[in-house]
């Protein structure tokens, strides 16, 4: 897949115009097989303070659609996950213009390990409680389903047990922390930036 090729899945013209929650949304939950070259392309033109509002917000909404009784290892991985991509997105953010974005080909390779386990490699298997049929789908799958049960006469159980994670660095997860700490500290003593504040108020 080439990047025009995802543009065209995506319905946006370049780059630039991936600038709303929908456009990450849209990218980590299509069907269709999203190469990492064509997702390097993309996100190496993308806002990355912007990329990681749009990460916050869509990670916190799929851990409010995992049961709490049965999927606390997958809450942990997913909130992993969720920190390390964070972490590295407002480090390459924070870089000077004419830094090397070192952390950019990592960022982009756990954004696709993630999409990858969590649309296609993952198993949960959801069980009927009217018949005791039992289904196997992906997390997002699951997660879609355990969210509109409310609004279906339809309701499962969820056995996590399969849906293993893959191994993340402990290394990058660590990195990528102590970088976001980092950062807020020396946001905090900004004096020009508390004097700017003060000012607008």
């Amino acid at each position: 897949m080439k990047l025009e090729e995802l543009l065209d899945i995506l319905d946006i013209e370049g780059p630039e115009e991936f600038k709303f929650f929908e456009n990450f949304a849209d990218l980590i939950e299509c069907e269709a097989e999203v190469k990492y070259d064509a997702l390097y392309s993309l996100i190496k033109e993308v806002n990355m303070l912007t990329l990681g509002e749009f990460i916050e917000t869509y990670f916190d909404d799929v851990l409010e659609g995992i049961p709490e009784e049965d999927g606390i290892d997958a809450y942990t991985f997913i909130t992993s996950v969720k920190m390390m991509l964070l972490g590295l997105a407002e480090s390459i953010a924070m870089a000077e213009e004419d830094e090397e974005r070192d952390e950019l080909p990592i960022f982009v390779e756990e954004l696709y390990k993630f999409r990858n386990w969590f649309t296609r490699d993952s198993i949960v298997h959801m069980t009927k409680e009217k018949d005791k049929t039992v289904i196997s789908v992906p997390m997002l799958e699951a997660i879609i389903s355990y969210r509109i049960e409310k609004l279906n006469e339809e309701h499962y159980t969820y056995n996590f047990e399969n849906c293993v994670p893959y191994e993340i660095d402990e290394y990058i997860v660590s990195y990528s922390s102590a970088m976001a700490d980092i950062e807020d500290e020396e946001e905090d003593e900004d004096p020009y930036l508390h004097e700017d504040e003060d000012n607008e108020a």
